[in-house]
């Protein structure tokens, strides 16, 4: 049986070892794929496929099968932080002074009070999401906006709902 790094070097000329590979990894890659929300579950899965096979190109030749996963792994990882990074980015934050004017048509002070204290509790993706709800965006504006997929939308309102 051949050791994870004679199998990562042969990968590098030979199509079959390189799917062998990309199998081995599969766990991690789809528990990666998962996390990325602001993606298509398989748009992400290729991308950290496609990491994989450039750290597999990349990699120097290491004394020990853990040195070759952990490198691997850390493509992998490394690629999913880009990838979130990048979306971070494109994400458009909506401050709270912008909304101020649909605020005006409330007068209830405890309503103010408790919305305060529920905007305060939220993650910064639930308060982005509060917000554009606020002003009226549709789900499918919102999903475009974020870069999501609708549905993705449709269960985080359903958490921040019932958070």
């Amino acid at each position: 049986m051949r050791s994870i790094c004679e199998i990562l070097e042969l990968a590098k000329a030979d199509t079959d070892y390189m799917e062998t590979v990309l199998k081995d990894f599969e766990p991690l890659v789809k528990k990666y794929a998962r996390k990325m929300f602001f993606l298509e579950y398989e748009e992400a899965f290729q991308e950290l496929e496609l990491a994989i096979i450039e750290a597999v190109h990349r990699i120097e030749i290491y004394p020990s099968d853990a040195q070759c996963v952990t490198y691997i792994s850390r493509a992998v990882i490394y690629a999913y932080r880009t990838q979130c990074n990048q979306n971070i980015r494109k994400v458009k934050c909506v401050n709270l002074d912008e909304i101020y004017p649909y605020w005006e048509n409330f007068s209830d002070i405890e309503f103010f009070a408790d919305l305060e204290k529920k905007f305060c509790s939220l993650s910064a993706s639930q308060k982005t999401l509060l917000l554009l709800l606020i002003q009226g965006e549709s789900d499918s504006e919102i999903a475009e906006l974020l870069h999501v997929s609708r549905q993705y939308v449709n269960k985080a309102k359903k958490k921040l709902f019932t958070h």
